[in-house]
């Protein structure tokens, strides 16, 4: 009896169609189109165009010889591609029209041709390949755990890693903006330039090296944890970053403006060189620079506007930063120099400072982070000089030729002047409480043909302190 039930089952499995096995399916032959959920589907490329809507577990290829396709359904998590392949090799060139529907995929997803719409394409496990030219509104979403492998070539789309898996960048990836809320993210010391769309970091890990480039506006924040800091943040000539977080970086390269806003972005040096601005860094927020363990130098050149503040050391350990390029700033900027708890940061400047900022060593919230300010043989434009906070042990060590317009106030700050040193007070510039060890400070003011000064000014309890008057009238800067 049992032999006979299992030769009836037998037989009954063998005359039943068989469903549900995966196929490889091609679109109609260009230049004819199709919709995604006609049944026109191709075994082979080229072959008979008479295979129902792909289904859970195929595989959809699209080769050169590949129409349009119009999307007009979602294909959801439950009835996933086992490949999506707008084959890379033989160049596909049609249009995938998404509309506003959800295409998702479980393993290897290449994209390439034109992908017009809103809609999203959820990418698998597996390589996935941006060679398309994708609407800025479509999301590329990278959702499944495991392995991936990210390459570009492509533009267009707004990439969003969220899921537990790793993300390995294979090369330089375009895009309109890039998000990160999960996962780790492999840089592999390659860049992602956005065009337009915002940089949004919300959770995740970053390894190696990642490189971001705004070659066209849009907004940004990557505000994490050690370690997975971005390695080069560039805004490029004519263009603006608008800060809405804060955003950790270990170099900057700003032809452009980068607007703080009331947001800070910080910079964690990895090696010398790691600031260069030739547009401008501005808003309420603050600029750190953070030498870390390691002492480093600065050949670019920096421009403030604003009401920005420039912070440098932060929690530096007894370290120096040289500036040997200009600072550019203006009379809203401050420019502050402190280290860490019980510690200093010794910022020395050989290039020019202009726009008379406010220079602050110490900081108000504490009372033992020191600052050190060392002047070269420039010329430094000053609003005003003193310490902020109850930290003692600061230091100010004047070289070339200082313009002071407002007061320097010497009070807990050791004043010791180089070969050079000299202060010309403007308008109401006045000295204070500066006792100037070593050699003697010399401070001028102009005077009229008498000998008189041209304004009233002020220095008291001074010690070591030449106060002298200039003949000179009309001197650019100076009267």
């Amino acid at each position: 009896m049992k032999r006979a039930l299992l030769a009836v089952l037998l037989i009954l499995a063998l005359a039943l169609p068989v469903w549900g096995a995966a196929r490889t399916l091609y679109p109609v032959q260009s230049p004819a189109s199709m919709d995604w959920s006609a049944s026109t589907w191709a075994l082979s490329d080229g072959g008979t165009a008479d295979e129902a809507k792909p289904e859970a577990g195929d595989t959809v290829r699209f080769t050169a010889n590949s129409g349009d396709v119009t999307v007009d359904e979602d294909v959801p998590l439950a009835g996933a591609l086992y490949n999506l392949q707008m084959d890379y090799e033989t160049c596909y060139a049609g249009t995938l029209a998404l509309g506003s529907y959800t295409l998702t995929v479980d393993g290897t997803c290449e994209l390439q041709g034109t992908i017009t719409g809103t809609g999203t394409i959820d990418a698998g496990e597996g390589m996935f390949i941006q060679g398309a030219t994708v609407a800025d509104a479509i999301t590329l979403l990278l959702t499944t755990s495991g392995a991936h492998y990210i390459y570009g070539g492509g533009t267009g789309g707004s990439i969003n890693i969220n899921c537990t898996g790793t993300y390995t960048l294979q090369n330089a990836i375009s895009a309109y903006a890039f998000t990160m809320t999960a996962g780790t993210l492999v840089g592999g010391s390659q860049t992602v330039t956005l065009n337009g769309g915002d940089l949004t970091y919300t959770a995740g890990t970053l390894t190696g090296d990642l490189n971001v480039t705004f070659a066209v506006s849009g907004s940004g924040n990557w505000d994490t944890a050690a370690g997975s800091y971005l390695h080069l943040l560039t805004v490029d000539a004519t263009q603006t970053l608008t800060l809405d977080g804060n955003l950790d970086c270990k170099a900057v390269s700003a032809a452009g403006t980068v607007a703080l806003g009331a947001n800070r972005l910080y910079i964690y040096p990895a090696a010398n060189d790691f600031l260069t601005v030739t547009g401008s860094i501005g808003g309420t927020g603050d600029l750190f620079v953070y030498p870390g363990a390691t002492s480093r130098s600065n050949s670019g050149g920096i421009v403030l506007a604003d009401s920005a503040t420039l912070v440098v050391g932060f929690d530096a350990d007894d370290k120096t930063i040289t500036q040997s390029s200009d600072i550019e700033a203006t009379s809203g900027n401050t420019l502050q120099v402190y280290g860490d708890a019980s510690k200093y940061c010794h910022l020395i400047l050989n290039g020019n400072l202009t726009g008379y900022p406010t220079i602050q060593l110490g900081n108000a919230a504490s009372g033992t982070r020191q600052g050190r300010l060392t002047l070269g043989s420039g010329v430094y434009q000053i609003g005003s000089l003193a310490r902020v906070g109850t930290a003692t042990g600061h230091q100010f060590n004047p070289g070339g030729h200082v313009r002071l317009s407002g007061t320097f106030d010497g009070t807990e700050i050791t004043t010791t002047p180089t070969s050079e040193g000299q202060i010309d007070c403007l308008g109401t510039g006045r000295v204070t409480a500066v006792t100037s060890t070593g050699r003697r400070l010399v401070v001028r003011r102009a005077v009229d043909a008498a000998g008189m000064p041209l304004r009233a000014w002020q220095s008291d309890s001074c010690v070591n302190v030449m106060f002298k008057g200039r003949k000179v009238i009309g001197e650019p800067g100076v009267n």
